[in-house]
């Protein structure tokens, strides 16, 4: 008799492991008016992200997605906490919030599969261990007004290249407070695309009114935003046979 009830309150436990696990929390809240959602591999963050002491605290990551989430959306935040986006190793892609000044102590920490990452042109100060752990960076953009605050922004990365969008001598100067001044290659950023009658953007679920044009289809051109793709009107136009799948628009 006592091993028919175990067996039952084995299968009974498993149930309710299961119906927990169906019901994985997906959206809520990471600080006062600020949401969070998780969809397809998605995180996309609306509003002001609260400080949290390490990544294991965002909601995200007590919910058990931190390995699942790809993609952060953070273009409707409106500032960044610490350990933000903090211990999210499949992270290929991060949409960034134009408004924002600051970059918080380690709010990218461990995004260990991200290799590029562009700051916003109003990025004034970045913090201690902002971009640490993040050992596929291969290149990051910043403006000649971005200053580095401390020298262990970069630890365990292994950065080679900085693009400066300016004077390359005053981003290197900006750079002197982590130490790798002398070490990393700074040279000039690409010029911009959307700001350029000559370039082109595709597919039909681009927005062309907010933090320049993002596209979900912009990766089959080679890029996944704008920024990150240079074509000129017959480039596109060849690009575009090839793939025979977009229609072109023209700025």
């Amino acid at each position: 008799m006592k091993k028919i009830v175990l067996i039952l309150f084995v299968v009974i436990l498993s149930f309710d492991i299961q119906k927990l696990q169906a019901q994985t929390i997906t959206s809520g809240t990471c600080g006062d008016n600020c949401t969070w959602n998780f969809s397809e591999g998605t995180l996309k963050v609306v509003g002001e992200i609260q400080n949290y002491a390490d990544g294991s605290n965002t909601p995200w990551c007590v919910a058990g997605l931190g390995s699942q989430i790809k993609t952060i959306d953070a273009s409707e935040c409106t500032a960044l906490g610490s350990c933000s986006f903090e211990d999210l190793p499949e992270v290929t892609q991060v949409i960034m919030p134009q408004s924002i000044t600051y970059i918080p102590p380690e709010a990218f920490r461990n995004c260990q599969s991200l290799k590029t990452l562009e700051l916003p042109d109003d990025v004034e100060i970045v913090d201690f261990g902002a971009f640490s752990r993040m050992y596929a960076l291969e290149s990051l953009t910043i403006s000649d007004t971005t200053v580095f605050v401390a020298d262990g922004v970069f630890d365990d990365s292994n950065l080679p290249i900085i693009y400066c969008k300016g004077d390359i001598s005053v981003c290197q100067s900006n750079l002197e407070q982590t130490g790798l001044a002398n070490v990393l290659t700074v040279v000039t950023a690409p010029k911009s695309k959307c700001n350029s009658e000559k370039y082109y953007w595709s597919g039909t679920s681009c927005d062309d009114k907010k933090n320049g044009i993002s596209c979900a289809d912009h990766h089959k051109f080679g890029g996944t935003y704008c920024q990150r793709v240079i074509y000129t009107i017959d480039e596109a136009n060849a690009v575009a046979g090839e793939k025979n799948t977009f229609s072109i628009r023209y700025r």
